[in-house]
């Protein structure tokens, strides 16, 4: 369900996520000012509106205001076309006072936005931006986050405008569109490099960290400044690419200092990382041997060293000598420890060696294995095995021996069988634990409750009989539970209420029954989606849903709910909402009113609605919904021809009358609009 909740943004380079915009924002100007002067200015505010009595300083920002019904600004030089209204009408303030409006015009903005119907009153002392002027009049939507507001258009997602916070409000930062996404890529590319360098900086360290030791043979003393010809050998070693000490005694010059020596040349097994990226060198050889092609990790900070004619032919053939045999001068260092990897041979060799699984080679690391991860101690942290039919039998018997394992997911398994063996509730340190879309059967165990550090817990698409158990409410720091698509049984349990931290609840697919509980609207109140769909819950949709401010996605198709659709419910926070297949009745038109500025994707079918749908306004992002199998009247609204042909279904309604953009359904499925009462264009011949 968690797929069911992503919104599909649009490929434009203008799209941004949360933390760029917020990156962006500590490079934007400051609107910040002394906490005097802005404690004097914005002396108090009311329900996102600000009282402005206390001084004559204006505010030059924008201030974004959700309950405004104009916008107001009081310097009538920034209006463009100003008017001067004759009656001067007066509006109420949030303090109860009244003021007079002198003039109206509208307002462009740097970020190509244009505010229509600006209200100016010359003593107003602050510019509010009204929320719902912006939308109708710039078809676009905003999103609230707790430090940043983003401006998107509504069509192609591109990013209009910014607003930050500041003292409480959200202040409008009035550059263009296009600069803003810029300077968000710039900085999260700076980040991105910064993240790079300290990854090879942690390899660095767990390198050092295991002290690397090989054959006294294979490598050489490093020295960062050669001033004694005893040293020279490490100069020599690191100039000629890093070549075996066995090769290093080959020159005449040098031949005679060359020893035997059990110090580490860090940069010999860190040359082997096939997922270490190299620093690029900007070094330039000024003579002649100075700096050769394999030194790719800079010059070296000593002097070079005068060679003779003899010298520098050794040195060539040295270099031919060299590519032979540099993949012996050091051992690669192990990332997977030993004891991890021979669990992991035995659990490949549990499912039978199975071709899936080809890449865990007894001859290479197990970190490099598909499917496996390893932290800094080079123990096994991760563990997925997923899409694969040659997987055959139980969850093998050996998951337990790696006790730093924090997160395994089996999954699109059809072959894997059997019970959730005991001894998982070993793996105390697990966070993720995902078993789904597997033959696994019989109940949830009870052991399960021990993993005190599951944040994710996902058994879907098993066969996994009984009840959901009580003590599922023993794992408190949970914040995704999935459970459906398997044979369970019974009512929700009521010890799911202690799961405060939840963030998505999935039972879909399931044999529950009874009513959907109130504890769900008011102690799990983190909720982002709520599946309960395809269940044989009854009665109606309880009230204490509408305490879940954060719900985007909610699931109740399929099941048998009665009575009304509660008005909650276009509210304008969901997304996703489903209904369908159930006996709701009356009035829903107000699910699909402009008002409901967020859902997207709207089902109601087959139940007993029954309304007019002819002077209905669309919600501005709706792109698809299925009111098909009601008694729903009437004509289709203006906006209906904005929607996807492959999104809609209004089969079997009551409906008559042209089919708004025609053209576009055209080709589209006459299904949808079959078994109305005198629907017309479309795919269906033209209206008379």
């Amino acid at each position: 369900m968690a797929e069911n909740a992503q919104v599909e943004e649009s490929e434009s380079a203008q799209n941004l996520i949360k933390h760029q915009i917020e990156q962006l924002l500590k490079l934007l100007p400051s609107t910040s000012k002394p906490r005097s002067e802005i404690e004097e200015e914005l002396d108090s505010s009311f329900a996102g509106m600000i009282t402005c009595y206390t001084d004559s300083v204006k505010m030059k920002h924008w201030v974004i205001d959700t309950r405004a019904s104009d916008h107001m600004m009081s310097d009538i030089t920034l209006l463009d076309k100003a008017v001067k209204s004759p009656k001067r009408p007066r509006i109420n303030l949030p303090n109860g006072e009244t003021v007079n409006i002198s003039h109206t015009g509208e307002v462009s903005l740097k970020n190509n936005m244009v505010l229509k119907e600006v209200l100016c009153d010359p003593e107003f002392k602050h510019n509010l931006l009204s929320i719902n002027k912006l939308i109708l009049q710039n078809n676009c939507k905003v999103t609230f986050y707790n430090d940043i507001c983003v401006i998107q258009d509504c069509v192609t997602q591109k990013i209009k405008g910014v607003g930050r916070v500041q003292d409480g409000l959200y202040l409008l930062v009035d550059e263009p569109g296009e600069k803003i996404v810029e300077k968000a890529r710039r900085r999260s590319h700076s980040l991105a490099e910064a993240e790079r360098r300290d990854k090879n900086k942690a390899v660095e360290k767990a390198v050092e960290k295991r002290k690397l030791v090989s054959k006294p043979e294979t490598c050489v003393k490093y020295a960062n400044h050669v001033k004694s010809r005893k040293e020279e050998y490490a100069l020599w070693h690191n100039r000629l690419g890093h070549a075996p000490l066995k090769k290093l005694k080959l020159i005449g010059c040098i031949k005679g200092d060359v020893i035997e020596s059990t110090c580490v040349c860090l940069t010999c097994p860190m040359a082997k990382f096939t997922k270490l990226s190299y620093n690029l060198s900007d070094s330039v050889a000024s003579e002649p041997f100075s700096l050769v092609h394999m030194d790719i990790w800079g010059p070296y900070r000593s002097l070079h060293i005068k060679m003779t004619h003899n010298d520098v032919i050794v040195s060539l053939l040295l270099f031919l000598l060299l590519f032979v045999n540099i993949s012996h001068s050091q051992p690669i260092p192990y990332l997977c420890h030993p004891h991890d990897k021979n669990v992991l041979l035995r659990i490949k060799n549990h499912f039978g060696n199975p071709p899936s699984l080809s890449s865990w080679d007894t001859n290479t690391d197990c970190a490099l294995w598909k499917g496996i991860r390893c932290n800094d101690q080079t123990h096994v942290t991760v563990i997925i095995i997923n899409t694969a039919e040659d997987i055959h039998g139980p969850i093998p018997p050996f998951l337990d021996q790696l006790p730093s394992l924090t997160k395994l997911y089996l999954f699109e398994l059809p072959n894997l069988s059997g019970p959730i063996p005991s001894y998982v509730s070993k793996l105390t340190n697990l966070t993720h634990l995902s078993i789904t879309t597997t033959n696994v059967s019989g109940l949830i165990p009870e052991f399960l409750s021990q993993l005190t550090n599951l944040n994710e817990l996902n058994l879907a698409s098993n066969k996994l009989t009984g009840p959901v158990p009580d003590f599922l409410g023993r794992l408190k720091k949970l914040t995704y539970l999935d459970l459906s698509s398997n044979l369970l049984t019974g009512t929700i349990p009521v010890a799911l209420s202690k799961l405060t931290n939840l963030e998505i609840l999935a039972l879909s697919s399931n044999k529950l029954s009874g009513k959907i509980p109130d504890f769900i609207g008011k102690q799990l109140n983190n909720l982002i989606i709520l599946a309960l769909d395809f269940n044989s819950l009854s009665d109606t949709i309880p009230a204490s849903l509408s305490l879940l401010l954060k719900l985007q996605n909610l699931a109740l198709t399929g099941n048998q709910l009665t009575g009304p659709v509660p008005k909650w419910l276009g509210r304008g926070y969901l997304i996703y909402l489903y209904l369908g297949h159930n006996k709701l009745t009356g009035d829903a038109s107000f699910l699909f009113e402009k008002t409901n500025i967020n859902i997207l994707n709207l089902g109601v079918e087959n139940n007993l609605l029954k309304f007019d749908f002819t002077n209905v306004e669309l919600a501005p992002v709706l792109l698809g919904m299925n009111i098909s199998h009601n008694m729903i009247y009437g004509s289709l609204p203006k906006q209906f021809g904005l929607l996807q042909p492959d999104e809609v279904d209004v089969s079997y309604n009551q409906l008559c009358g042209p089919i708004p953009n025609g053209r576009r359904f055209k080709r589209a499925n006459p299904n949808i609009f079959a078994h109305n009462k005198c629907l017309c264009g479309g795919p269906f011949p033209g209206c008379k």
